[in-house]
């Protein structure tokens, strides 16, 4: 079986399920996005 592998964001909520239920079978990396407006 060949591995694919593609970038998804998903719901807070859907990652922790994954996380807690198929860890074995993803790799989960989290990302980081900056506000595109700043606040003062």
């Amino acid at each position: 079986m060949t591995r694919r592998t593609r970038d998804v964001k998903l719901p807070r909520a859907d990652a922790h399920f994954l996380l807690v239920h198929a860890r074995h079978l993803i790799d989960i990396v989290p990302t980081f996005e900056p506000r595109s407006t700043l606040r003062n």
